[in-house]
């Protein structure tokens, strides 16, 4: 059976940025999980070989794994440090890479100096359906950019998920990161939505603690569709952080989310540039007044700042 072939663009820009540690590839059609993954030729079958081999890598050079278009039906686990988890363009636009759990989510881990780029996360529809469709216990110095978050499930409440909300100290590290150019959205259109698009922290927020924080992390270029919340921050400190230009609105109501677009409970981010459709644009403490700027919304919320309000059509 052929190999996968990359496309000449991928290729192109492959040669010119290798990683400089371990490279290891991934075929679910042509691939073998007794390859050595280090090529097209050997690649591995499953993302999740591929994981745990670069785990076992102790050198921390700066690794990727390139993962060939297809339809990989994991739970992806383990931690992904040093790593760029990529999937590579096919010959047709719609030939994407897309991780379909049949429990759990997709991917449950924690990134630090990660990247993930053009994968579809979707969320399990038959056993633990109620998991976001990527859970992270911590993120630090990680980039996830181009990739899809869809709900398989009604049931699903998140798409992208940063703290475990079950443990206080891990509620939430997410720090120096970049979360753009991505979709949350589900299979049910107008029937069914996430209740968060992206959740950070816990919901029973708890002010006093300083352990949990977003810190010099930014968010910005998303479309997040989502019943209740779009974007929430429910931690103590989300200090240097920037929430720009992102689509926040709701398939399932015509009038947007139903609580927040985007809420933003401790700390002094920058909230500039989004475009908010929600019964509450933006709710944050109102000392960051002045951080809230340029914003185009259909309801201001809690916090009174200078917005451009969308027109009203009679």
């Amino acid at each position: 059976m052929a190999e996968f072939a990359p496309t000449l663009l991928f290729m192109a820009a492959q040669l010119g940025a290798d990683a400089p540690g371990l490279s290891l590839y991934v075929d679910g059609t042509n691939g073998s999980d007794t390859n050595n993954g280090k090529d097209w030729a050997h690649a591995f079958q499953t993302i999740q070989a591929a994981i745990t081999n670069q785990i076992a890598n102790t050198t921390n050079l700066g690794d990727a794994i390139y993962i060939a278009p297809g339809s990989y039906a994991e739970s992806l686990t383990g931690n992904l440090t040093r790593v760029s988890l990529i999937g590579v363009p096919g010959k047709y636009p719609w030939h994407i890479v897309s991780v379909r759990p049949t429990a759990g989510s997709a991917y449950h881990g924690t990134l630090f100096e990660a990247l993930i780029k053009n994968i579809c996360f979707l969320s399990s529809d038959t056993t633990n359906k109620t998991l976001p469709a990527v859970l992270l216990d911590n993120a630090r110095y990680s980039i996830i950019e181009d990739c899809h978050f869809v709900g398989r499930d009604p049931t699903c409440i998140e798409g992208l998920q940063i703290g475990n909300t079950d443990a206080v100290a891990t509620a939430a590290n997410f720090d120096f990161c970049i979360i753009r150019r991505n979709r949350f959205d589900t299979w049910f259109g107008n029937a069914s939505s996430f209740t968060h698009g992206i959740k950070v922290g816990r919901v029973a927020y708890d002010a006093g603690s300083s352990v949990k924080q977003m810190v010099g992390t930014s968010i910005e270029d998303n479309e997040v569709y989502a019943l209740t919340y779009g974007i929430y921050i429910g931690v103590y400190c989300a200090d240097y952080s920037v929430i720009r230009r992102n689509l926040v609105d709701s398939m399932e109501s015509i009038n947007g989310c139903t609580a927040v677009g985007i809420q933003v409970y401790g700390g002094y981010p920058v909230i500039a540039d989004n475009r908010v459709n929600a019964d509450n644009a933006i709710t944050a403490p109102a000392a960051i007044t002045n951080r809230v700027f340029w914003n185009c919304v259909t309801n201001t919320g809690t916090l009174p700042t200078p917005v451009m309000e969308l027109p009203v059509c009679a």
